[in-house]
């Protein structure tokens, strides 16, 4: 499989992210602004983590070469890898608490299913619609958990009821993005198309943050009473986290794109869901919406123009070779 340079840089922008988010988390003075740019800087990009991560292993997994031995091997690492975690962090978690990790572990096994959900449009968009039904209506997540009855792990039931719909970072429903970055690489959506989802997303975003300061909710909480959270993630944070994530759909961007991309996708999933929104007490602001709009017009507009002007310089190219071969 040929490395593609924007998705190498996609992994360490989430890299970075991952650690800036707990670092800040844990080192944040008591005393730390909650309206200074730099706290909404650091609360936006973190959000961006965690979703960047499932949706580029998605992507990656279409290209790699999946086998019962290679993938049992890498459930087996992944969720060993999961249990030293925790036992390195007893203060937060039990040491069979399921994670991130063990998400991946399974993710992965479970490959040749999602990935053949993806390989069909109809079911593709499909299956991205139900997850968000199923989310919404029946609330597998459970909204009423504590983080501790998340992260608490007493028998085996409650180890697979984690493991799928209850804890941290269950199954569901986050093979919701494992699911869209797989259909992002295998349809490769159009810069029309890629436009139509990103102005379609923000729309929905903005209704939400219209419910929220109309109705007083919070717009956005790690969890709680909020209209997006992310333990558990609800639907309004797919949609929100799905936006962020499209600029993906682009076979291949030149690293100003990429950037470009990369911070339009931090702020719109400000907008949505941030890991940690309130982790200085930030609340969200109509102009962060405007500064979505505005990346994602920029960016698909450059992304447009580097087609035309590439399928321009190859149509004279052509025409000169062409020209070469005949003449005299």
């Amino acid at each position: 499989m040929s490395r593609r340079q924007d998705i190498d840089q996609i992994r360490g922008l989430a890299i970075l992210l991952m650690i800036m988010v707990h670092a800040a988390a844990t080192w944040a003075p008591a005393d730390a602004s909650t309206t200074s740019l730099l706290a909404l800087i650091v609360a936006s990009l973190g959000g961006l983590a965690a979703p960047l991560f499932v949706t580029v292993g998605g992507w990656v997994t279409v290209q790699s070469t999946w086998t019962l031995r290679k993938a049992m091997i890498r459930f087996v690492f992944l969720m060993i890898a999961q249990f030293l975690v925790n036992i390195t962090a007893s203060h937060l978690f039990d040491p069979f608490t399921p994670g991130v990790l063990s998400l991946f572990a399974i993710l992965y096994l479970t490959a040749p299913i999602w990935i053949r959900i993806a390989r069909n449009s109809i079911t593709f968009g499909a299956t991205l619609v139900l997850i968000g039904i199923i989310n919404t209506v029946f609330s597998p997540g459970d909204v009423s958990l504590s983080w501790n009855d998340r992260v608490e792990v007493s028998g085996i039931s409650q180890l697979l009821s984690h493991l799928l719909v209850t804890g941290t970072y269950p199954l569901f429903p986050w093979m919701f993005f494992s699911i869209l970055g797989a259909g992002i690489n295998i349809h490769a959506p159009g810069i029309q198309k890629l436009g139509l989802a990103i102005v379609v997303g923000l729309l929905v975003c903005v209704s939400f943050l219209y419910e929220s300061l109309h109705s007083g909710i919070p717009f956005a909480q790690p969890r709680g009473d909020a209209i997006l959270t992310f333990f558990p993630a609800n639907t309004p944070f797919l949609i929100g986290a799905c936006t962020g994530s499209d600029h993906m759909a682009t076979p291949r961007e030149p690293p100003t794109i990429t950037w470009i991309a990369s911070f339009r996708s931090a702020i719109s999933h400000t907008v949505p869901c941030p890991l940690c929104p309130n982790l200085f007490g930030i609340g969200c602001e109509p102009g962060v919406v405007l500064s979505c709009t505005c990346c994602d017009c920029i960016h698909v507009g450059m992304v447009a123009f580097e087609r035309v002007l590439e399928n321009t310089v190859s149509n004279i190219l052509a025409r000169v070779c062409v020209t070469t071969v005949i003449s005299p």
